[in-house]
């Protein structure tokens, strides 16, 4: 007797697992990271001293010296900030203004050997370059007598 062939089972196929919806989500990630990124170089300039106080003005004994240095657009001037008086006034174009300032600040430190502090308020559009050169001058280090003598090298930026 004759039998009818079973019927072989056929063995299902492996499914193939789909890239490309991984690699869509991927590429749309490294868009979204790329776009996020901040690839901006911030320009700062260091500060030993904070920005501002915690203690009050009055737990602070006045000093009768407080130097603050104004710089604008035409001139630079270097200011007692405790008696609010100017002290000494540069023009912007002169050629030798570095040198001068520096001079001048000599002549105030050789006063005030034991002041560091410096208040310097720049004006918003001031050029970067100028602004590093003004303070390199202001804190610059004097050789005297043999003696490494800085300036006022505590920075502190106000508005």
């Amino acid at each position: 007797m004759y039998k009818l062939p079973s019927r072989r089972r056929k063995k299902p196929q492996e499914q193939k697992v789909n890239l490309i919806p991984i690699l869509d989500g991927i590429f749309i990630l490294i868009f979204f990271i790329l776009s996020a990124a901040q690839f901006v170089k911030l320009k700062e300039i260091g500060s030993d001293l904070p920005v501002y106080r915690l203690a009050t003005d009055s737990d602070i004994p006045k000093k009768a010296f407080s130097l603050k240095v104004i710089i604008t657009e035409s001139d630079i001037q270097i200011v007692n900030n405790e008696k609010n008086e100017i002290l000494q006034r540069f023009n912007i174009g002169d050629t030798n203004l570095l040198p001068k300032i520096t001079e001048f600040l000599l002549t105030l430190k050789t006063k005030y050997p034991e002041e560091f502090k410096v208040k310097i308020k720049v004006a918003e559009s001031y050029n970067y370059q100028s602004l590093v050169k003004i303070l390199d001058a202001i804190r610059q280090s004097r050789s005297v007598e043999g003696e490494t003598q800085l300036l006022f090298n505590q920075l502190m930026f106000v508005n």
